[in-house]
């Protein structure tokens, strides 16, 4: 597994299961066969959405993108921006995070908490910056692990 930083694009390599068959985690890769395109529908209002974010976080202290804000940060300047907007800079800050936790997970073996940071990320993207489709969320229902 590969942990991008795609500002810097420098890279970290985590190695996912261990030697034992009984370390291992079972991984299952779904395509639900949604089509969408980058260019139109939703990503480009998602995109305007995060750049009223950061105008509104940078009222509180001045960062170059979300990716360098923290909660506390959107929490102080919550007043600048709407709930929809709230929502939208919350799930980046929270993915970043959740980012970084998967990775100390995964270095340490912890397949628990990678699997409980993956429910919370797909929970996010449905709940705070909706991108989720309904037949996803079907699926993900069939293979997530109980909470």
């Amino acid at each position: 597994v590969l942990l991008i930083d795609c500002e810097s694009t420098e890279y970290e390599a985590y190695s996912f299961g261990g030697n034992d068959e009984e370390e291992k985690p079972t991984v299952v890769i779904c395509n639900s066969n949604v089509t969408h395109s980058i260019g139109g529908g939703e990503y480009p209002i998602r995109v305007k959405q995060c750049a009223k974010a950061l105008e509104a976080v940078n009222t509180v202290r001045k960062v170059k993108s979300l990716r360098h804000a923290t909660m506390k940060d959107i929490d102080e300047s919550r007043d600048s921006m709407d709930e929809l907007i709230y929502r939208r800079a919350r799930h980046v800050i929270s993915e970043n995070e959740r980012t970084k936790q998967a990775a100390e997970a995964l270095k340490m073996g912890n397949y628990e908490v990678m699997g409980r940071l993956m429910n919370e990320s797909h929970s996010s993207m449905r709940d705070d910056y909706e991108v989720s489709r309904c037949v996803v969320v079907v699926m993900f229902r069939g293979i997530s692990l109980p909470k």
